[in-house]
């Protein structure tokens, strides 16, 4: 039997694979509006809850979740789906800017003499 523990982490291989090709897929090709906006609503919350970690679960697909949000951007005419595409962009955005610019500690230690 599998942990309960196991069963709540994401599987990179699930994320990278199957799941992106279907979510792109949806996103391309669905007519409904409704359709397409919770697909790019589920990249949106994934990327949200991954966090910093997005950069290593979503290695290999990260700059095709890139694309497909700057494509609903740009070409999208539902502006739901549009506007969960540019939250999308921000989460992305912020982790990036996190694992690029850490925060930095300015510190320095003042020692008295006797």
């Amino acid at each position: 039997m599998k942990s309960s523990q196991n069963s709540s982490i994401i599987q990179p291989a699930l994320v990278q694979g199957n799941m992106t090709s279907c979510l792109s897929a949806v996103v391309h090709t669905d007519p409904e509006a409704q359709v397409r906006r919770a697909a790019i609503h589920v990249i949106v919350l994934l990327l949200r809850g991954l966090g910093e970690r997005a950069t290593e679960v979503l290695r290999d697909v990260l700059l095709e979740l890139y694309r497909l949000l700057k494509f609903v951007v740009q070409c999208e005419k539902d502006s739901v789906s549009v506007l969960h595409a540019q939250m999308g962009l921000e989460e992305l955005d912020s982790i990036m800017k996190a694992i690029l610019f850490p925060p930095q500690k300015l510190e320095k230690k003042i020692m008295v003499l006797p």
